[in-house]
């Protein structure tokens, strides 16, 4: 069975709340890229400093060790479902910069080898930078939650219309407008490097010269 998230105090949907909706995405994409480029660079280093390919997930395994005993805190291993269902709960429920704290735990062990996947994770690391962006400024933790929820794998996957759809399936169709405008706002701005090399850029996002530094071929 699928897992239901409860969505309190939403707001009518306004011009202004849009526009607060439009930042997030920004701000939903932007992390999204981070995710990507952070885990691909533990990948990168692991590769040029660790040539024999098992010692990488060994010395992975034990900076991820190192981080429980320095923050100790153990949330913020495996997929953390809890924390996604905290990140809908009120103001205060998890720390602010928590989503931070998930993305190195989670770039870490996916760029020294460990493949549990990228989807859960990536849930659970938007859906409480959508609670720390509401905390902020003082709107629904809740609604950008979910917003945070679809909006960050739409950027890191490039897909933002499955996203959409997997948004209204799980939150109801009266939030289709703000998840399509933060799905394809942080689509917009996450880059062409998402979280699978295999995917082709069909139609470049910011035009052939970006591509070409990117050494990426459309």
């Amino acid at each position: 069975e699928h897992h239901h998230y409860h969505l309190s105090d939403v707001p009518d949907i306004s011009l202004g709340l849009l526009a607060l909706v439009v930042l997030a995405g920004l701000v939903f994409g932007w992390v999204s890229r981070c995710f990507a480029e952070t885990t691909r660079w533990v990948e990168r280093t692991g590769q040029r400093w660790l040539p024999m390919a098992w010692l990488r997930p060994v010395v992975g395994g034990i900076v991820v060790i190192g981080l429980v005993q320095i923050f100790n805190d153990r949330d913020y291993l495996g997929l953390s479902l809890p924390l996604i269902d905290a990140a809908f709960e009120p103001v205060g429920s998890i720390w602010v910069w928590g989503f931070a704290l998930k993305l190195l735990f989670t770039a870490v062990t996916l760029g020294s080898g460990f493949k549990g996947g990228e989807v859960t994770p990536l849930f659970c690391i938007g859906a409480m930078l959508g609670h720390s962006f509401a905390s902020l400024t003082g709107q629904s933790t809740s609604l950008f939650a979910a917003l945070g929820f679809v909006a960050v794998f739409a950027g890191a996957a490039n897909t933002p219309l499955a996203c959409l759809v997997m948004g209204i399936e799980l939150f109801g169709e009266n939030l289709a407008v703000p998840l399509a405008v933060a799905c394809i706002a942080s689509y917009g701005v996450s880059g062409h490097r998402g979280i699978y090399l295999a995917q082709v850029v069909e139609v470049p996002k910011a035009g052939a010269r970006y591509l070409e530094r990117a050494g990426i071929e459309p």
